[in-house]
């Protein structure tokens, strides 16, 4: 006989950890299944341990310069396996709160295997045949690879094998400039491998507003990263000990590129191939399962929250969509709707990229009225005290003053991006965001200088 819940989360990752606690919060018998690690992608092989590597990664950028600011550190060098063993730290440290003892101490019962649908209301996880009232399907995604001829043939690496490299090749080829890719391209230059990035779209981070972005572009460039835009990878071939990419530059011109290894960064899909989704009849695209403002699916007992909607693949966007999945799945109250006109997005490259809102091509594009301000962060005193002066705020605003995005590339670009957040989010106009007063010297004055000049 199956066992029987009230609710059933599928998938403990970021979105599904936070659905489950939320539900037996909620006093409903609660199970959640997963077939890899508790938490996730994020804490175990993305978010928190990249963020790892990019630390130690600026620590030996500063230290190569530190002679500049008058410290004395010779023969500057690393120990990539100690590197390796910094960030495996790291991981330990988050993923120890993500925990069977956790959930058990929740009220939970976790499920290990594979989860495949049966019917809309049953799923079976290996042996295990399990029934619940109410399904929220928080099963997350992978790195979506494109088909390139010869790349199996050569073979590859994505941000999974990436994190865990055992040794540095000498050169790589990264293919797509988002997030993922930028953010292993300056680890690896900083670590000593020779890097080049091809990018489809016309700039790199192509969800990003353009300016901004171009102006990352720039600033990465000076480091050594070697970017192509506009560029799309015919094919692949083995050229000699290394790997051979022959890549359409646009205009008619083509060219070769060769590299001891390639990384596909080409995005991430649903995963959703191995849950025999179908039986659970529930309308699907490419980029992932179909759902309401309420996060309900096709099926009323199904809800699903996370990666596997494809909205906006954050790991802050998960958890915001498993709490209104989780209330709207087992409330008998009004369901909340989602907004998701106020979510920020970071990238965390030195500089950093930061945004949240409507780019200046989307405005433009809707035909939205719009003002614009800028301003650079050379021309603050925090500058000079840190010898950091690429970057600037970016505001845009309605005619009210209103602001309908911000975006931010500079220092603490992922910190100061919330001071917009926050103005957007209580409707706060820029011109008195503007008048606020900001201590000096610190970065934060490059916001309130940017919306002071609307």
């Amino acid at each position: 006989m199956p066992k029987e819940y009230d609710c059933l989360v599928i998938g403990a990752g970021s979105a599904g950890m936070v659905a489950a606690a939320q539900a037996a919060a909620m006093g409903v018998r609660t199970a959640i299944t997963e077939k890899w690690k508790l938490g996730g992608d994020c804490p175990n092989r993305a978010c928190i341990p990249t963020k790892a590597l990019l630390h130690s990664a600026k620590l030996l950028s500063q230290f190569k310069q530190a002679e500049k600011y008058g410290i004395v550190a010779e023969n500057v060098s690393f120990d990539w396996r100690k590197v390796q063993a910094w960030k495996n730290k790291v991981v330990l440290e988050r993923t120890k709160y993500e925990s069977e003892e956790t959930l058990k101490s929740q009220g939970i019962d976790l499920f290990w295997g594979q989860t495949s649908f049966v019917s809309p209301t049953q799923v079976k996880v290996g042996n295990t045949s399990l029934t619940a009232r109410k399904i929220i399907i928080t099963a997350g995604s992978q790195p979506a690879v494109f088909p390139i001829e010869g790349l199996e043939k050569v073979g590859y690496i994505t941000s999974n094998e990436a994190v865990e490299l055992k040794r540095l090749p000498k050169s790589i080829m990264i293919v797509g400039a988002g997030a993922v890719g930028v953010e292993f391209a300056q680890i690896l230059i900083r670590f000593g491998v020779d890097v080049t990035v091809f990018e489809a779209a016309s700039h790199i981070i192509p969800a990003a507003d353009m300016e901004t972005a171009q102006a990352l572009g720039k600033f990465l460039a000076k480091q050594g990263i070697k970017f192509y835009v506009n560029a799309k990878v015919l094919k692949f071939e083995k050229g000699g000990e290394l790997k051979k990419a022959t890549v359409d530059l646009g205009k008619g011109k083509t060219k070769e590129f060769t590299a001891e290894e390639v990384m596909m960064a080409t995005g991430r899909r649903p995963d959703f191939d191995v849950l025999n989704i179908e039986a659970a009849r529930v309308e699907t695209t490419k980029k992932g399962i179909i759902v309401d403002d309420t996060l309900k699916t096709s099926m009323s007992n199904i809800y699903a929250a996370g990666d596997i909607t494809g909205v906006m693949q954050f790991t802050h966007m998960a958890t915001y969509q498993a709490v209104y999945a989780t209330y709207n799945a087992l409330t008998k109250k009004e369901p909340q709707k989602v907004n998701y006109r106020v979510v920020p997005w970071v990238a965390f490259s030195d500089p950093e990229i930061a945004g949240v809102g409507m780019t200046e091509e989307q405005l433009k594009e809707k035909g939205i009225k719009y003002e614009k301000s800028i301003f650079e962060f050379k021309n603050l005193g925090k500058s000079s005290t840190q010898d950091e002066y690429d970057g600037f705020v970016k505001l845009l605003v309605d005619p009210e003053k209103q602001i309908l995005g911000g975006f931010i590339v500079g220092p603490e670009a992922g910190e100061l991006i919330h001071e917009i957040v926050v103005a957007m989010a209580g409707n706060v106009p820029a011109d008195v965001v503007g008048r606020a007063i900001f201590a000096y010297p610190t970065w934060s004055e490059a916001v309130g200088s940017a919306a002071a000049q609307l």
